[in-house]
């Protein structure tokens, strides 16, 4: 059996500076139907279709969102979505938006263990996921929540991962990234958008790259881009000229300081970064959840 599996859509109307309007919809929701259509199209042979997680931005939907959805043409085959943290607001959930099987709970099937957000670990010789990862790098951050990466070595044959938006490749654990960009927490010079076809007998994968993703970048200096590219650039020139991949973007103009104002910048960046971890920490408390979407944030 061949799996065409995606995640982290995050199917909304509007996404960091990614703020106008398209020709119908809202630029960021038009994208996410360009890359729904291209992947359902691509993954169209594949015996079942999975998102793992995060298909909807928010909890709450909005009228202009759900007749969007009207705009996706799903492909025949059958269709699984698992709960992603970002479609919850308590008990509640916003799936049966979906067509297909609504994954809230997690579940065996067919040799596949599914684990939706916050779900109980189940292991397979195939492990679809939409959770933190202990023992992975995250932003010069070591995660210490989540379901054990030393676990995923020893307790299945491949792992593939929603939830975290930069995709990587360690062993057989596999985070798959997000469908297309969505904010300058990614890095589009080290990081693609990709879907996955994988075979369930040899356990073998491809990876293709979303033509129609927004591609995140920082910059001091301009590179050569990608399609679709939105970017924040520092520069000291007020009429700097943007390549013709600039789909948005964001010019910082900053003045000349000597290395004594860097050093004094890089240490009060430093302090503050850590008083606001410690902030949350103390407001809100440090339960598993807490520390997941803070690692998530610092990162």
């Amino acid at each position: 059996m061949k799996l065409g599996l995606y995640t982290d859509v995050h199917f909304s109307k509007y996404s960091s500076i990614i703020q106008s309007r398209g020709d119908k919809y809202t630029t960021r929701l038009e994208n996410c139907i360009d890359s729904i259509n291209w992947a359902e199209e691509v993954l169209k042979d594949c015996d079942k279709i999975i998102c793992l997680g995060d298909f909807f931005d928010k909890a709450f939907v909005d009228a202009e969102v759900i007749e969007a959805l009207n705009e996706i043409n799903w492909n025949s085959k059958e269709h699984y979505f698992l709960l992603g943290n970002h479609e919850i607001e308590g008990q509640f959930n916003n799936l049966k938006l979906l067509p297909g099987k609504w994954i809230t709970e997690s579940m065996i099937e067919d040799n596949i263990a599914f684990i939706p957000f916050g779900g109980e670990e189940l292991w397979s010789d195939i492990v679809l996921s939409h959770n933190m990862i202990k023992g992975i790098q995250m932003g010069g951050i070591l995660s210490n929540t989540g379901i054990d990466l030393e676990e995923i070595k020893e307790k299945c044959k491949i792992f593939v991962n929603g939830h975290l938006h930069s995709d990587e490749i360690i062993g057989n654990y596999i985070s798959l990234g997000n469908l297309t960009g969505q904010n300058f927490s990614e890095n589009a010079q080290y990081h693609s958008h990709n879907i996955m076809i994988l075979d369930t007998e040899t356990f073998e994968y491809e990876l293709i790259e979303n033509p129609y993703a927004f591609n995140f970048y920082k910059l001091d200096k301009l590179i050569p881009l990608k399609n679709n590219a939105v970017i924040t650039l520092k520069t000291k020139y007020k009429d700097i000229k943007l390549p013709k991949e600039v789909v948005a973007s964001r010019i910082i103009l900053e003045k000349e300081i000597d290395d004594t104002e860097n050093e004094k910048l890089e240490d009060l960046e430093i302090d503050h970064i850590e008083s606001f971890k410690n902030y949350i920490l103390m407001t809100l408390g440090s339960s598993d959840l807490v520390k997941s979407e803070l690692e998530m944030l610092l990162s």
